[in-house]
């Protein structure tokens, strides 16, 4: 059987007016996987992102510490999140509004603790179909989309495949595959690492998770990366 590795994007700018770009301890955390999976010795034939900048930098840096030359780099937007940001400004109009967002997060005692309840907040409305008309994409078609996106990926792979995207993305796709109820999926994204790895394995129609967020390529490191925002 061969793999498909799910790996979340490295740590990204929280709380910069562009959230969508890798901090240096992201660029740390993506090289550090690539220098781990060279130790192995492990032939990755195919390798794929989301479009987003933090996706296909992590991508990038994975790439350059492995070493490796060979294989396509294959960008597919469909590995791309949600719009976290739509998301937010459901339960939090002044998310777009960057100086307002920024004094909202330095008002917080810890300003991380509360983002994260603001988020599940955020999310439960998605999932609640009474709102479905008030996001360009609901949380069903989302769902539908990583599913045909992996499906994607085991039609035209043999071998191993790396798949960089997002939180989301990987908690929809396990969700799924271990017919987890919904609900449960925003439990799952919360736990994802920065740089954290998902193995499923895949042979014919036979699809079944082999690992969960693994972090072991930062296992004796500095305790500072590992993150999950």
């Amino acid at each position: 059987m061969a793999a498909i590795l799910l790996v979340r994007h490295g740590q990204a700018a929280f709380e910069a007016a562009d959230y969508d770009q890798l901090s240096a301890r992201g660029e740390e955390q993506a090289q550090r996987l690539g220098r781990a999976w060279r130790a192995k010795g492990w032939r990755l034939q195919t390798w794929y992102s989301g479009a987003l900048q933090r996706q296909t930098a992590t991508l990038q840096h994975l790439r350059q510490a492995y070493g490796e030359v060979a294989g396509e780099s294959i960008v597919d937007r469909r590995f791309d999140e949600f719009d976290h940001a739509q998301l937010l400004r459901a339960v939090q109009p002044c998310w777009d509004d960057v100086p307002a967002r920024q004094r909202w997060l330095a008002a917080q005692a810890q300003p991380r603790q509360a983002f994260q309840r603001l988020f599940a907040s955020a999310f439960a409305r998605w999932q609640d179909t009474r709102h479905a008309a008030d996001y360009s994409e609901t949380w069903p078609q989302f769902q539908q989309r990583c599913q045909a996106a992996l499906q994607a990926v085991r039609a035209r792979s043999c071998g191993d495949v790396v798949v960089v995207t997002s939180g989301g993305v990987i908690a929809a796709l396990v969700q799924s595959l271990l017919a987890i109820p919904d609900a449960q999926a925003l439990a799952l994204n919360a736990v994802l690492y920065n740089a954290g790895c998902t193995r499923l394995l895949y042979h014919a129609e036979q699809l079944s998770l082999s690992g969960f967020n693994d972090v072991g390529h930062l296992d004796g490191a500095d305790a500072g990366l590992l993150t999950y925002r």
